[in-house]
């Protein structure tokens, strides 16, 4: 298959653990120990997939901080109306801001690494692009090292370095603040353990991420489902399907999807993509939900390691490998086989990444004026 989403995909296989190792070694660079125990606040900031990277890895970046708080914020709050006599900063250098962006130009981001050393923040960049006006702007640059491919435009191996290097910069943390030495090479190890088995899965995978598209080809109407960690895989799922089909999307947490988007009508049976884990403590809800959208005559397919018994005959099941002590990881790899979906759709529909010319031709992302409101 030539799709180039695909080829991303299978190229995830030579990829990962290099970058994995990459990601953990320049992590230990990017700070020193004594600015990483100053710090007392910590707030991650991006646009598009590096937001979902940051809502991904913020849990578990607060678990092992030992800080007064680690809060993902968006880049257009911070710049616009957070204000510098109200926000939670501390001391000079002891609250790190850290900017999230493959490419390092976007507008707002840059905005927010100037807005943030104004206000005497600690800067670090997570970047694949170290003369972009952000890596020069900030103070540390965690660089990505990410191989340029011809065929990776919407991104997927950007995303998984992103969470690589993000996670490999926590281990480095909780390391450093001692809430984590003692296991920092066994979560290291379950995370590319699990991978893969991953790929030991993508021929299945692949079978039914064909038969699904098969179903769905004439779906314009899309929802998600992701709780905790795997709302950012939700989201990040939702946002291939918008660049790269151009699909109406609707994404939600198990709750509240049964008080807004179960409404949506269309005259098919909307897809709906619920991912779920059995270990999650979130997952009888799910399985409540997904028994809902059932009834409701949704196309319900659901992602995750789950006890297939626990949910409706009609539902098609994506089963996941099996993880159980830290079922979190699931959220560097889940949105995989979403991503195989969406290749053949495009194979399927003939589209482009990012739908047309016109789409990038016309974008404001970069060119947008930067504006410090302080």
């Amino acid at each position: 298959m030539t799709n180039a989403l695909m080829q991303q995909v299978d190229s995830l296989k030579e990829l990962a653990h290099a970058q994995f190792n990459t990601a953990f070694s320049n992590a230990q660079q990017v700070m020193s120990f004594t600015e990483i125990s100053n710090i007392r606040r910590i707030y991650i900031a991006g646009l598009g997939d590096s937001y979902a990277a940051a809502l991904g890895l913020v849990k578990l970046f607060k678990k092992y901080s030992d800080t007064y708080g680690v809060d993902v914020i968006t880049p257009m709050h911070f710049t616009r109306f957070a204000k510098n006599n109200n926000f939670d900063k501390g001391e000079p250098n002891s609250t790190l801001m850290i900017t999230i962006s493959n490419g390092g130009e976007s507008s707002r981001i840059v905005e927010t690494v100037t807005k943030a050393k104004e206000m005497k923040l600690l800067t670090m960049a997570i970047t694949n692009n170290p003369n972009s006006r952000s890596a020069k702007l900030s103070d540390k640059v965690l660089l990505m090292e990410l191989e340029k491919v011809p065929y990776a435009t919407v991104g997927l191996r950007s995303y998984l370095t992103m969470l690589y290097n993000l996670f490999s910069f926590i281990l480095h943390f909780g390391r450093v603040r001692g809430t984590i030495s003692s296991y920092q090479e066994e979560l290291k190890n379950a995370a590319m353990q699990l991978f893969d088995e991953y790929v030991e899965k993508f021929d299945e995978f692949k079978d039914i991420a064909k038969k699904i598209a098969n179903e769905i080809e004439d779906d314009e109407i899309i929802d998600f489902i992701g709780d905790d960690t795997s709302y950012a895989s939700a989201y990040f799922a939702s946002a291939k399907f918008v660049e790269c089909l151009g699909s109406l999307i609707s994404i939600d947490d198990s709750e509240n999807w049964c008080h807004i988007n179960a409404y949506l009508k269309s005259d098919r049976a909307i897809p709906t993509f619920i991912f779920a884990n059995k270990y999650s403590t979130s997952y009888s809800r799910e399985v409540d939900t997904a028994m809902q959208a059932v009834l409701m005559n949704r196309r319900v397919i659901v992602v995750g390691d789950v006890n297939q018994e626990d949910f409706s005959e009609k539902a098609t099941i994506i089963a996941l490998p099996e993880c159980e002590k830290y079922s979190w990881i699931h959220n560097f790899y889940e949105y995989i086989p979403l991503s195989m979906i969406v290749a053949y759709l495009q194979e399927k529909k003939n589209t482009k990444d990012f739908c047309t010319e016109k789409h990038l031709k016309n974008a404001t992302t970069k060119s947008s004026k930067i504006e410090i409101v302080l």
